[in-house]
């Protein structure tokens, strides 16, 4: 048995007398629950839901609570517990003005998910929640709703994480870390033109082809003892996609570490973890990128006033590119970086680019060189340093009028059938 509640419900107990919602003494099976539906409000305050959410005759799922397109649900001092299949599921909504609030709220023992959100537009607020001992997710919601989370405890569960079912757009907010991982699950999560800064300590943990796409600004800046994390879930053998930096976005990283992403496109294109698709800025420091299925880092589309610095950075382990420049004009400014176990080119740049690096070193690569493509011409000043690896030209070399080309001693060029070099301006190789 169950309630199916189509007006509206108020339930309201005290700390001291609870109102007690359970099943039979002589009896084993669990309850069904209460199902909301639309149009209604609902509260609950100080009550006990013992030893429901049972599977109905059909085996279909049961939970405590079903929330169906209903205006307004509060739940309230409330435990639940001993639920055979989820605690509190939202099945629909009619729009984002629906709302459920949960305050000070406890879930125990669920057979499946504690709290399940499968209709991302119904709009959550949660101040106190503590969930222990579910057997899949704690706590599945949109990231649309992340910044109106306040004080999660999860122990005991599972999956001991937050999970972003269906991805979302987070709003702008200083991302909370309650100390568990968030998990990027169903659809990609979407910093869409607003402000969203991480804490250090932070892990994010993205299935597999997920992505983490930046329209706005976001700022992820870790620490050296609490780093901020982008992997994926642990004892899983897939690769997740991109962080992909829009154009005009802005983006900041230090002391983050990035793993198990750039997954390999099936249809024979490169696909890249860290992905500048024309972001107005971006900084890295300290960062590590490892265990890449493509590239590591990759530039496109990048505007005259773009500017990229990067500072101390270490790529590891890529299955093809570690950092690859598809645009010339933009300003870049690396200084250290070390590339290692690339499994083709570890640095691949237009030559105009070549003396926007300082403290490289590529060791044990694939093709330990550094490959010059993509655009042939040099205006203004233009050096190229003596990193101690070869420089693989595979385009032809033009110095515009009024350039000035250096090449430090001790340069080795490859130059690829039939490519010239041509200079209309000065040349200097001494």
């Amino acid at each position: 048995g169950g309630f199916y509640c189509d007006g509206n419900v108020y339930v309201n107990g005290t700390e001291s007398q609870p109102v007690l919602f359970t099943r039979y003494p002589d009896s084993s099976q669990n309850w069904r629950g209460f199902v909301l539906h639309s149009n209604i409000t609902a509260h609950f305050n100080y009550c006990l839901l013992e030893h429901c959410g049972s599977s109905n005759q059909y085996n279909h799922i049961q939970e405590a609570f079903r929330i169906y397109r209903s205006n307004e649900v509060i739940i309230e001092n409330t435990q639940i517990t001993d639920v055979y299949c989820r605690a509190i599921y939202i099945e629909g909504c009619d729009s984002s003005s629906d709302h459920l609030t949960l305050t000070n709220v406890s879930v125990s023992e669920c057979g499946m998910d504690a709290i399940y959100l499968y209709a991302t537009e119904y709009n959550v607020t949660i101040n106190g929640l503590n969930i222990n001992g579910c057997n899949a997710y704690p706590l599945s919601i949109s990231a649309n709703w992340a910044h109106q989370l306040e004080n999660i405890t999860l122990t005991d569960n599972a999956n001991n994480l937050i999970r972003f079912i269906n991805g979302g757009r987070l709003a702008s907010q200083t991302l909370k870390n309650f100390g568990y991982p968030y998990l990027i699950s169903g659809n990609n999560v979407e910093v869409y033109y607003t402000n969203v800064t991480i804490l250090p300590g932070t892990v994010f943990y993205l299935e597999n082809e997920r992505s983490l796409d930046v329209y706005g600004t976001l700022n992820a800046n870790g620490t050296e003892e609490h780093p901020i994390v982008f992997s994926r879930p642990p004892d899983t053998a897939n690769y997740w996609q991109s962080i992909i930096l829009r154009n005009n976005s802005s983006s900041a990283f230090s002391y983050c570490s990035f793993s198990y992403g750039g997954k390999t496109n099936p249809y024979g294109y490169d696909s890249c973890l860290l992905s500048n698709l024309g972001a107005s800025s971006l900084t890295m420091q300290n960062c590590l990128f490892a265990n890449i299925q493509a590239q590591a880092v990759c530039f496109s589309e990048m505007g005259a006033t773009d500017t990229v610095q990067l500072e101390n950075g270490h790529i590891t382990n890529c299955g093809t590119d570690g950092f690859v420049c598809n645009s010339s004009n933009f300003i870049l400014n690396v200084n250290g970086l070390q590339i290692d176990a690339c499994g083709r080119y570890p640095l691949a740049i237009p030559p105009c680019l070549a003396d926007n690096f300082q403290n490289l070193a590529l060791i044990n690569n694939t093709n330990n060189f550094i490959r010059l493509f993509s655009s042939d011409y040099l205006d203004n000043q233009v050096n190229f340093p003596n990193f101690g690896y070869p420089y693989r030209l595979e385009v032809n070399l033009t110095g515009n009028n009024g350039s000035n080309v250096t090449f430090a001693s001790g340069c080795e060029f490859w130059i690829a059938d039939d490519r010239i070099l041509e200079f209309n301006g000065a040349v200097s190789a001494i």
